[in-house]
């Protein structure tokens, strides 16, 4: 037995010779790409309202994207996912529109409006082409400054969110992660929680309501827009659609 492990040893040494003989050179490095930032614009809404503009006129689309301060931080260690459940209720209603006719009329003109929650931050984005950027800044106003929070789309998501929570508890890499979490920030730490059933349970639409009235304000957000663009006059369409927006 000694001598057969002796005989692999001395293959398995012999062959990782053989094998990085064979190597070759690890090549130079490729120059670094020199980024430079696009030039913007900055204006301020009469509402207070900051707005970043930055021009790319090599396609006839235009991003907008609102930033709001507080994202899932602001949850509470009970109420955790709530900020989430708002941003996913701000486009199931809002102004005049359900969800399903909010939907329809963005697939209609290949555009989007999304929402989203991340740590410190929430924010709506929205995606058209040029020539139909009014008919989705229309819908993207009113899920800023109209959302309505349906009760039945409520229990809608309730049941998704739920159902991915069960989920969640099958991956042992979304659990690792979690427990790194607690034993970096500390388990009190809003950075350290995650969503339970009980946490999502909790929450109301009341609360929903309160947290979007507490940080949906102009002067706690910014907005940027990129794409192909008239400065004047997008600088008009954000006025007069935002003009209710109050701090």
């Amino acid at each position: 037995m000694k001598k057969i492990l002796i005989g692999i040893l001395l293959f398995v040494s012999f062959y990782g010779i053989s094998f990085s003989q064979n190597i070759p050179p690890k090549p130079e490095p490729l120059p670094a790409n020199q980024f430079n930032f696009p030039e913007y614009k900055v204006a301020t809404l009469s509402n207070g309202l900051k707005v970043f503009l930055i021009k790319d006129d090599e396609q006839p689309v235009l991003i907008i994207n609102l930033l709001i301060k507080g994202g899932t931080v602001l949850d509470g260690k009970n109420k955790t996912g709530a900020t989430d459940y708002l941003a996913a209720m701000l486009t199931k209603g809002a102004g005049k529109r359900n969800a399903l006719e909010i939907a329809q009329t963005l697939d209609g003109i290949g555009a989007s409006v999304a929402a989203g929650a991340r740590g410190e931050y929430m924010e709506v984005t929205g995606y058209s082409l040029k020539k139909h950027f009014n008919i989705m800044f229309d819908i993207f106003a009113d899920v800023v400054l109209a959302p309505t929070f349906p009760s039945d789309e409520f229990d809608k998501l309730m049941d998704q969110f739920l159902a991915s929570v069960k989920m969640r508890k099958s991956s042992s890499s979304t659990i690792a992660g979690d427990m790194i979490k607690a034993a970096v920030y500390g388990q009190d730490h809003p950075f350290a929680q995650f969503k339970t059933e009980q946490t999502l349970k909790a929450i109301k639409v009341s609360d929903l309501k309160d947290l979007y009235k507490n940080t949906f304000m102009p002067n706690n957000a910014t907005i940027a827009v990129t794409g192909d663009f008239d400065e004047k006059e997008i600088i008009n369409i954000l006025e007069e659609k935002l003009k209710n927006w109050k701090k």
